[in-house]
């Protein structure tokens, strides 16, 4: 007589055994892979590692094809595959931080700044100054040790484009998309610069990325109500992280009607925040990501249809907001229908999130396209087998809770 298939054992016994199986075929790949390195770099040749990965798959595949395994859970063995396996790094050149040349990308009508040098502040105010005739403009933080850009040399670069090209016409070829991630940095206690700086450049955007961590409660306010007074009626997107404060402004956000992505991650957003932004009736995403105020009050008022207006949300990420607990998924459940947009649920590191709770969210909050739920440790594998068999297209992190077990 036959041995059970994998697919009629209990939930439970199967992704023990799974796990079990994807451990040992990622660690004979790991091997491999290692001797692969080793025997090319003795001969002076490349190794490539890809081989040994297309061995350890198609191992891995025979194995669960034999078994019976159906093709959602095929596919996050797989997952955790290469995740697991562990390969040997590649030599690479090493370049001196302090002799990398910043690296322009430049395309039409865009400029990117990707790699600032550390402490070279005027080479960040020289590529702002290049605006004149660009519609994006991105700072990224590089590799370097971080560049903090004052808003005095802002306004001071915004100044120099006013008296080059001199005229109406052209200001109306100011930015329209600008991402910084650098930290800005204030200049005076009300920092006017940063206030100025935004009315010269913010009445045409449409996108807006700022790192605003380095700002202090009255800066920051001031810059705030700039930021929705100036940009309301155009800005669709507006990411600000590193709001430290509570800010007496907060409720100017409503002005800014038309926005359709809004991201404060790691900032001071509790209930009064999240009932400024639940009146956004545009809103498709929302990102409030490490943000320590955010509980399951601010989740019951986001998704209460009395107060809330946010019945077009398509997207909510609340990773790392760790007060948040399954009694906050009962009242997203309790209001599913109002929220029937909703296709991507973000809860990483949500660590008071139990089984419970994943089988809330399989059984009243799914279908869902997206569902993240890495380093969630208190979700056992019961509540993993509801997600896995609740109509979820994609379901992230379930095999980070594979590993911790």
């Amino acid at each position: 007589a036959r041995g059970p298939r994998l697919d009629e054992l209990p939930a439970e016994m199967l992704l023990k055994v799974l796990r079990a199986v994807v451990a040992q075929t990622a660690a004979t790949a790991t091997k491999a892979a290692t001797a692969e390195v080793r025997g090319r770099e003795e001969g002076g040749e490349r190794a490539e590692l890809e081989p040994e990965l297309e061995d350890g798959l198609e191992a891995l595949r025979s194995l669960l094809g034999v078994a019976g395994v159906n093709r959602r859970l095929r596919a996050v063995c797989f997952d955790e595959f290469v995740r697991s396996v562990e390969l040997p790094s590649r030599r690479r050149r090493s370049v001196t931080a302090g002799k990398a040349p910043a690296k322009l990308k430049r395309q039409r009508g865009s400029l990117e700044l990707a790699q600032p040098p550390g402490g070279a502040a005027h080479d960040v105010e020289f590529a702002l100054a290049r605006f004149a005739a660009l519609e994006t403009l991105v700072v990224r933080d590089g590799v370097t040790p971080a560049v903090k850009i004052r808003g005095d040399a802002l306004l001071r670069a915004t100044v120099k484009v006013r008296e080059r090209v001199g005229s109406e016409r052209h200001r109306s070829r100011l930015l329209k998309r600008l991402e910084i991630d650098v930290a800005l940095a204030s200049c005076d206690s009300e920092d006017l610069a940063l206030r100025q700086w935004m009315q010269n450049v913010g009445t045409h955007l449409s996108v807006l990325k700022l790192n605003v961590d380095a700002l202090g409660r009255a800066e920051l306010d001031a810059f705030f109500a700039a930021i929705c007074d100036v940009c309301g009626p155009r800005l669709r997107e507006l990411r600000l992280r590193g709001v430290g404060h509570q800010l007496s402004q907060f409720a100017s956000l409503t002005k800014i009607r038309h926005l359709e992505h809004l991201d404060f991650g790691h900032s001071m957003i509790g209930e009064a925040q999240i009932d400024a932004i639940s009146q956004l009736e545009h809103l498709r995403s929302l990102r409030v990501p490490s943000c320590g105020l955010f509980d399951d009050n601010c989740l019951a008022l986001l998704v209460d249809p009395q107060r809330s207006r946010l019945c077009r949300l398509e997207l909510l990420d609340i990773s790392y907001c760790t007060l948040v607990t399954d009694r906050g998924l009962q009242t997203l459940a309790k209001h599913r229908h109002f929220l029937r947009a909703l296709r991507e649920l973000e809860l990483t590191g949500l660590s008071k999130i139990t089984a419970a709770g994943a089988r809330t969210i399989a059984k009243h909050i799914a279908p869902l396209r997206v569902l993240d739920i890495a380093a969630c440790p208190a979700i056992s594998d019961s509540g993993i087998a509801a997600l896995l068999a609740a109509p979820i297209e994609e379901l992230r992190g379930a095999t980070d809770e594979w590993a911790a077990a």
